[in-house]
């Protein structure tokens, strides 16, 4: 998601597996700056759910390299506090990106798309099979969300 194309990357939500189990009690009462709720880290501005059962969910970066990064920085946290977890199947699981373009009629995509009730909802949401949801959400903004594709899974 580049500048140049006008898509803006919002929030990209990845997973990883520390390879063993956490105390989150103690984890709570121990550590510094740590709250038995999510965490926020600063730079990357990105949010961790811990679970104790050593998974991670990291969201609140803008771009896949931010949301490596920023899970890299809460695994090295718990390694310096003593707990013998490792960065292990790093996933990204979801992009939200969004854009402003050339005027969309919603009166006739409405046509097409019988589903979309105006006066319920001011968005129209088209789910496909791709895994991808788009959601035109005024006349010139568009909001795209999915899990990443890459290339390399059609090779």
């Amino acid at each position: 998601l580049t500048a140049e194309s006008g898509i803006a990357g919002t929030n990209v939500i990845s997973t990883v597996d520390l390879g063993c189990c956490l105390d989150l009690k103690f984890i709570a009462r121990r550590m510094w700056n740590v709250q038995y709720r999510p965490k926020v880290i600063r730079e990357p501005k990105a949010t961790a759910t811990i679970f104790r059962s050593g998974k991670i969910i990291c969201l609140g970066t803008k771009s896949v390299e931010e949301s490596r990064l920023a899970a890299r920085k809460f695994v090295r946290k718990l390694q310096k506090f003593g707990f013998p977890v490792r960065f292990l199947n790093f996933k990204i699981r979801n992009i939200v990106a969004f854009c402003q373009t050339f005027p969309v009629d919603l009166a006739e995509l409405q046509k097409v798309h019988k589903g979309y009730e105006p006066e319920l909802h001011n968005r129209l949401i088209l789910d496909q099979i791709t895994g991808i949801r788009v959601s035109f959400l005024s006349a010139r903004c568009i909001n795209v969300c999915g899990e990443p594709v890459h290339t390399s899974q059609f090779n």
